[in-house]
């Protein structure tokens, strides 16, 4: 797009660089120019008399080995100017900027940029691709455009936040003075380790079972601290083994969670992984407090917080998988059986009359089996059985649709509900149930499936049992926090939106039991679907 560099120096205004360019914004260039398909993005200061450019991607030779870039600034000036984003499809039809040079000389054409508006409320500069032939920027690319804005506007606010300040030392100081009244109020101890899990430095006192004199252990292996630990309990794993166990975890880019009992009490401990400015992880950064009720408390938010980001990700892929399947679907499938219809009436314009029955028999019998498709596909999305039947017989319709494609044996019991459940609760149970099917055919490796519901002290309830081989339910729950798995935490947290609750049992090779208690409430609550 920036053609003849050195023959364009003399007649194009040049915009400086006061410093090399910031590469976490970089990055986020880098990105736009991927995701949009742009050859060059920028993102530019502005201020009264001036413009430079902080990041930047797509910028060739000379430009940015001199510092400099003779792009246009009327048109990321008037992004600040008027704190508001500026859109071309084609600069040639702009009726304000068809003339200007940049056009002509430097092959500019579409334009998209954004202001950079930081926490001040103040347009500090601009975030823009541009596109060296017209374009017409969509929606969603201007939609990318606006949600990678904000990042570099956070990014610019971590980085002032960052910067050091006056009142730093006293901060620091003040640190410290609390860090001593914490330890002198409530036995904790905090450290941190290197890449090779030695310890870098330890702070607190006061837990029973553990060393008081922290000193020797700096140095040392993270385990040795806590294999001096002045108790062993049978049964458990030892906590110099369980601690170092955690440690490698962590290292692998997880935060991880143990309890233990020492000097009578419970203690929570929490580590996770000590990061550079690169975000590399340099090491382990751990904190052991006994766990008090307030403290508690603080776990239970933080691990709900923790769950419903980790829910919110994999229902984002879960999402795209089944647009993906939908999208297959429709072009392998029901995209071909229309093309063999097409073919097939095209035939019938120069087809033998003896023939005519036998090419429309043809197309009828394509035409059945393309609305056989849709309506599997349809059911597959939501089963109309749960709206016009209702939820024992959308139950018995799902699960023995997909037992017999398995060979499962289902067994029901499914009594008449009356009066019918609330809409919310139904879909609620019904995807529950859903769930728990899908991990018995994906996993559970079943013969013999037991579903019953019931109505209890104004609950729905719902059981899901097999005879599959069963798991470990702790480290499904761990699997789920990591990512890794979407089931426990999709049906916890589907019974939770509408105040119910669920428990899973199960002990490998001794099968799984799935139990919901969803709570009938008046219709009228926050559905789901």
């Amino acid at each position: 797009m920036l053609r003849d560099a050195h023959r364009r120096t003399a007649q194009t205004p040049l915009l400086g660089f006061d410093k090399p360019t910031d590469p976490a914004l970089d990055r986020l260039a880098r990105l736009a120019a991927r995701v949009l398909h742009a050859p060059t993005a920028l993102v530019s200061i502005v201020d009264a008399d001036r413009q430079y450019v902080i990041g930047c991607a797509g910028l060739p030779e000379p430009w940015f080995a001199i510092g400099q870039t003779p792009l246009a600034p009327p048109f990321c000036q008037s992004v600040v100017a008027e704190a508001a984003p500026l859109i071309v499809d084609d600069a040639r039809t702009h009726p304000l900027l068809h003339q200007h040079p940049a056009i002509a000389d430097l092959g500019v054409r579409a334009y998209a940029g954004m202001p950079l508006i930081t926490t001040d409320g103040v347009a500090r500069g601009s975030f823009c691709v541009i596109d060296s032939v017209p374009r017409q920027w969509t929606a969603d690319e201007l939609d990318t455009l606006r949600e990678l804005t904000t990042l570099v506007v956070e990014e610019l606010d971590r980085q002032a936040k960052s910067k050091p300040r006056p009142e730093d030392a006293l901060a620091s100081q003040t640190s410290k003075a609390l860090f001593a009244l914490i330890d002198r109020q409530l036995p904790l101890v905090v450290w941190t380790t290197d890449a090779k899990l030695r310890l870098t430095s330890i702070f607190g006192s006061g837990v029973r079972d553990l060393p008081d004199d922290l000193t020797p252990f700096l140095g040392q292996p993270v385990d040795a601290y806590w294999v001096a630990t002045n108790t062993s309990r049978p049964n458990t794993t030892p906590l110099g083994d369980l601690v170092l166990d955690r440690h490698r975890q962590v290292l692998a880019g997880h935060l991880v969670a143990f309890q233990r009992e020492l000097g009578g009490q419970i203690f929570s401990g929490q580590i996770e992984p000590l990061r550079d400015g690169a975000s590399q992880i340099i090491g382990c950064l751990g904190a052991l407090l006994p766990l008090t009720a307030p403290i508690r408390l603080l776990h239970e938010v933080q691990a709900g917080r923790d769950r419903l980001q980790t829910l919110s990700t994999q229902l984002l892929h879960a999402q795209e998988a089944e647009r993906r399947a939908i999208a297959r679907e429709l072009h392998d499938e029901i995209g071909q059986e229309l093309t063999i219809i097409q073919m097939n009436l095209q035939d019938l314009l120069g087809v033998d009359p003896e023939r005519l029955p036998e090419q429309l028999e043809d197309s009828i019998a394509t035409v059945e089996r393309v609305l056989a498709q849709v309506r599997t596909m349809a059911l597959d999305l939501r089963p109309s059985q749960l709206d016009d039947l209702g939820l024992a017989e959308a139950l018995r319709w799902y699960l023995a649709r997909h037992a017999a494609r398995a060979g499962l044996d289902v067994v029901f019991d499914l009594p008449p509900l009356t009066p019918r459940p609330p809409a919310d609760v139904e879909t609620t149970c019904f995807r529950i149930a859903q769930e728990a099917m899908t991990n018995i055919l994906r996993s559970a490796h079943a013969t013999h499936v037991w579903l019953t519901i019931g109505v209890a002290a104004d609950e729905l309830t719902l059981t899901v049992r097999d005879d599959g081989r069963g798991f470990d339910v702790a480290a499904g729950r761990a699997g789920t926090m990591n990512g890794s798995s979407l089931g426990l935490l999709s049906m916890e947290e589907r019974a939770a939106l509408i105040g119910g609750r669920t428990m899973i049992e199960s002990t490998p090779g001794q099968g799984t039991i799935v139990r919901a208690w969803l709570p009938l409430r008046a219709p009228g609550a926050a559905g789901a679907t």
